[in-house]
Parts: C-alpha cells; sequence; structure tokens
C-alpha cells in the first residue's frame, strides 16, 4: 500500500487512519465495549468520508457491490500451519506472497 505523503514511510493509509481518529487511546471497559465503539467510528467516520484510493465514499459503493453477507454455517478448519507476517501485512505462503 503507498505511503502518505509527507509522511513516515513505514506507516500506511489503515494504520495512519487509525491513529488520526484517536482510536488508540480511547478507554474500552471490555472486547464488547470496544467493538461497540470502533462500530461506531467505523460508521460515523470511516464508511462516510471519501476514500483516498477509489475516491467514492465506502457506504455508496458497498450498496452498489451488494455483497453477500457471511455463512451462517461457521467453516470448517481442516488445516492449520503457522506463518508469520511481514511488516508490510503480507504472508509467504508456497514461496508466494498474500496480502
Amino acid at each position: 500500500m503507498p505511503a502518505i505523503p509527507g509522511e513516515d514511510q513505514g506507516e500506511d493509509r489503515a494504520t495512519h487512519t487509525v491513529y488520526k481518529a484517536e482510536l488508540l487511546a480511547v478507554e474500552f471497559s471490555d472486547i464488547a465495549d470496544l467493538n461497540h465503539q470502533a462500530r461506531a467510528w467505523q460508521d460515523g467516520v470511516a464508511n462516510v468520508r471519501v476514500h483516498g484510493t477509489t475516491h467514492e465514499v465506502p457506504l455508496e459503493r458497498f450498496s452498489r457491490e451488494r455483497l453477500l453477507g457471511m455463512p451462517s454455517i461457521p467453516f470448517v478448519i481442516t488445516y492449520t500451519e503457522a506463518r508469520k507476517v511481514s511488516l508490510d501485512c503480507f504472508i509467504s505462503w508456497n514461496a508466494k506472497m498474500k496480502s
């Protein structure tokens, strides 16, 4: 992901947005409270602003895409393998980098 001009080159847009929203400084009582506050930030800030890459408001794009929800039946995990995530959020799998 390209860095933001004038910002630390090791910081990506998602991290910058979270810092900018001061989400990391929010106090919460438990994980449910944190999830509630994160959802409020997502709905009130992140999904209503013009996205820097697509130049569209995410909520408007979501409504056009008509995405399907997650299935009600959970996925069955049949295989697990430990992987390391690089600093740029890529995972090596079968000698290929995946994001």
